[in-house]
């Protein structure tokens, strides 16, 4: 059974509420608190007509967490790059398929020494790779940025489904503390999608 996003904005916000007393999880993270970021359906905009079919079923649930607030939910998330604002941005989408580049030439990253940058010809976009049993998989696809420094767009796979999200070269350090924060967050507010 799925969820239609309403009802899943409902749920996080219904169940997001309620105590978690699991004493696997610091204090601050047994609150649902990615219930209070929920973003509302764009289905209805104009961009997307009523009736268009985006063949995903998560397509309009959508998290934004501003910076400040990430930065008190994960050590090390800076919150501002100067006069810039940092914030995650979650979107739920049908899962991916991890790509593999077995025989790519890599670099390793001086942000995170798990994040490795594959070998490419643009110097204004590239992608990198976390390493799955000594094999480089697709993690992300960064660019640079004229404003900031370079952002990248991250695709994180659960089991059964993906989630989409923005990440800023500063926040690359603790990329695998957001990622346990999200994970940490989905089994607090019992989110799970697939069922």
């Amino acid at each position: 059974m799925k969820f239609s996003p309403v009802y899943l904005g409902f749920f996080l916000l219904l169940f997001g509420c309620m105590p978690n007393t699991d004493k696997a999880f610091p204090k601050s993270r047994q609150k649902c608190v990615i219930s209070d970021y929920v973003l509302p359906p764009v289905s209805g905009s104009p961009l997307l007509p009523n009736d268009s079919d985006s063949g995903d079923d998560l397509f309009d649930l959508r998290v934004d967490i501003p910076g400040k607030d990430m930065a008190s939910f994960v050590p090390g998330f800076q919150a501002r790059q100067g006069n810039l604002r940092n914030f995650l941005y979650l979107t739920f989408v049908t899962p991916k398929e991890p790509v593999y580049y077995p025989e790519a030439d890599v670099v390793m990253l001086t942000e995170h020494g798990d994040l490795f940058k594959l070998a490419g010809k643009s110097e204004y976009s590239w992608k990198l790779v976390e390493k799955e049993n000594g094999v480089p998989r697709f993690w992300g696809a960064c660019s640079s940025h004229p404003i900031s420094t370079d952002i990248c767009l991250v695709t994180m796979n659960l089991d059964g489904f993906s989630i989409n999200y923005e990440i800023n070269q500063v926040n690359l350090k603790v990329y695998d503390k957001i990622e346990e924060f999200v994970r940490q967050q989905l089994e607090v507010c019992g989110l799970d999608p697939r069922e």
